[in-house]
């Protein structure tokens, strides 16, 4: 009889522990690898959100998406951009001209990291499984003159539901504090 109060009480930890960290809501952070950018063209990042191609796309809830920028040093080149992505196929851009990236050279290094912070929403467990934050990117290069494009990195992230797929370096966020199960 007590080992099954132990266990019974066991079992309402971890579900109470498992209600509480559902709350929660990590940011995942694509990091792009670095491109060269001359001294006449601009670098930039274009988002999509790829949600509406789900199954079940009417449940997808928006998400914040960042584009920070960085240079040889590592540190940040600017502030960085941020939108919120929906269901729609609007295209969210950030860029950087190279005369923000305070080199002197007549070309530098580049990189660039996209994190993808979903809203918190309410689903069912019965629709098809879905990523809450899915996107397609594309990290590109093009003279500032012309517009016509030097380097093109496309990509996509998805953050919830399903597993990531990138060509960057994906970074998973912190553990959950301690005595927290995690939103997988």
């Amino acid at each position: 009889m007590i080992n099954r109060r132990i266990l019974l009480s066991f079992i309402t930890g971890i579900s109470c522990t498992a209600i509480a960290a559902y709350g929660q809501v990590p940011t995942w952070t694509t990091v792009l690898p670095p491109v060269g950018l001359a001294a006449t063209e601009t670098a930039e990042i274009n988002i999509l959100s790829s949600a509406a191609s789900y199954a079940g796309d009417a449940f997808v809830t928006t998400c914040q998406a960042s584009v920070t920028f960085y240079g040889t040093d590592g540190s940040a080149l600017g502030a960085a951009t941020t939108f919120t992505v929906g269901n729609t196929r609007q295209i969210f851009s950030a860029e950087l001209p190279y005369a923000l990236t305070g080199a002197k050279a007549p070309r530098t290094v580049v990189s660039a990291q996209i994190a993808l912070t979903p809203n918190p929403s309410v689903s069912s467990v019965l629709a098809p499984p879905m990523p809450v934050c899915a996107v397609a990117f594309s990290f590109d290069t093009y003279d500032t003159a012309t517009g016509v494009t030097h380097v093109f990195v496309p990509g996509q992230a998805a953050q919830g539901a399903t597993d990531v797929a990138t060509v960057g370096v994906v970074r998973r966020p912190q553990p959950p504090l301690r005595g927290s199960i995690p939103k997988q």
